[in-house]
């Protein structure tokens, strides 16, 4: 059984830190100082914590498990550059195949998939927030940066300065609108903040070192786009659940950032509201509220 010591302890063999354990198992930096802050074994889903042993085992570490005088650690003899295990590896597992059915159910999760601003009181169960971050942490990123950064909002009175900013600045926005758009606009519910169990606000860690700088030199931006499409994977992964997912847009990222007094180099990507959906629609409420209509996929589509 891995435990958060043994991880230090195997680090430490192979003088990686953090950053270096993260880009070998592909294990978010968030996730990993969450494991190692707690003692005993890591309180992770299996395909985590086989991808952290992998990366450890794949530089020399082997685990030694308990014997009558405890688990460790220790390094693998090198025999013509490979460790024991590296020479002994079994071959890589055979790619899922994914058929119609699948791809129906896939099509339907799309569909399903909705901005939710209605929740029920019951919190989410312990470890779903912390389940669908390490989803999240699935998705591309450019260069392999890994630059997501995830807080999660427990305390009432950090929640409570973003619902204060979110006021204000929504009531701006209205101010900006006249006529029956302006009427429209008072009639929609644009946040849960107040009912939604769950706050998780993220963050793009604009100065990581992760990944080298790769595919950012021309287009620094990605880094703030690979944020975005974790996101969206998190948004899939929470509707699968049956957990809904709201963005709060209508805030000043500064203050929010203030709020959660988190790095000045975390730029705010989203802020957002989970738990349990009051109701379930496959339509957008804005749709639904006659403020917007789908437009057909053909009318955004240019060939040349």
């Amino acid at each position: 059984m891995l435990t958060s010591e043994l991880v230090k302890a195997a680090r430490g063999l192979v003088r990686w830190d953090q950053v270096d354990l993260a880009r070998e198992s592909g294990v978010s930096i968030a996730t990993i100082k969450r494991l190692e802050a707690k003692p005993g074994p890591l309180g992770a889903h299996g395909p985590t914590i086989a991808a952290l042993q992998a990366a450890l085992e794949s530089a020399g570490v082997q685990f030694i498990p308990e014997n009558g005088g405890g688990a460790g650690v220790r390094l693998a003899k090198r025999d013509g550059g490979l460790t024991q295990e590296e020479g002994m590896a079994d071959p890589p597992p055979a790619p899922p195949a994914f058929d119609d059915a699948f791809r129906a159910q896939l099509h339907e999760l799309f569909v399903w998939r909705r901005d939710v601003r209605r929740f029920r009181s019951e919190p989410l169960p312990g470890g779903v927030i912390e389940a669908l971050i390490e989803e999240a942490c699935l998705g591309p990123s450019v260069g392999l940066s890994q630059p997501w950064r995830f807080v999660i909002v427990d305390e009432s009175a950090r929640r409570a300065a973003v619902t204060a900013n979110f006021r204000r600045s929504n009531l701006e926005a209205l101010q900006a609108y006249d006529g029956e758009r302006r009427t429209r606009y008072a009639r929609l519910k644009l946040a849960g903040l107040e009912e939604a169990p769950s706050h998780l606000a993220v963050f793009v860690d604009e100065a990581t070192e992760i990944g080298h700088r790769l595919g950012r030199r021309t287009m620094p931006e990605m880094l703030r786009y690979s944020a975005v499409v974790a996101i969206a994977q998190m948004w899939l992964a929470a509707r699968a659940r049956g957990v809904g997912m709201g963005w709060v847009s209508i805030i000043e990222p500064a203050a929010v950032a203030e709020a959660l007094n988190v790095p000045s180099d975390w730029a705010l990507i989203g802020y957002f509201c989970l738990g349990f959906p009051a109701e379930l629609c496959a339509e957008p409420e804005l749709a639904r509220e006659g403020w917007e209509r789908r437009l057909s996929p053909d009318a955004l589509i240019v060939r040349r």
